[in-house]
């Protein structure tokens, strides 16, 4: 796991529509975004709770923050900064810097 952009990393966060339905197929492109798929699911497993909470509502399910917030029981505001935490976690996980 290494060299992830900080695009390609929100990317994964928020199409993961368009990783499930390249599964089915053989190509180098689909074979690439099968092992990014896998990083991102070991990378997950790694984060805190709440930023994993954030990153799987905020960009897998795209909840805006305040509806994400209210399911855990927090602001707006906190909901923001811990999906921006959380894809800054990501990304160093990804690109193996923790």
């Amino acid at each position: 796991m290494k060299n992830y952009s900080n695009r390609e990393i929100k990317w994964l966060v928020e199409e993961r529509e368009a990783i499930e339905s390249a599964k089915g197929t053989h190509s180098d492109y689909a074979i690439s975004l099968i092992c990014k798929s896998a990083d991102f699911s070991i990378a997950l497993t790694r984060m805190s709770k709440v930023e994993r909470e954030a990153v799987l509502l905020c960009g897998m399910l795209e909840l805006s923050t305040r509806t994400a917030g209210k399911l855990v029981g927090v602001s707006k505001d906190t909901m923001n900064r811990r999906y921006k935490r959380g894809l800054i976690s990501l990304a160093r996980y990804l690109n193996n810097a923790v």
